[in-house]
């Protein structure tokens, strides 16, 4: 499941970035 965890973990800090567009929506 680490792999798992560090790809959640890339996922998430793409999420993040796309967090400071408009689109809040997206980001969740």
């Amino acid at each position: 499941m680490a792999e798992v965890i560090e790809l959640n973990a890339d996922t998430f800090e793409r999420e993040v970035i796309d967090c400071e567009l408009p689109v809040l929506v997206d980001c969740w």
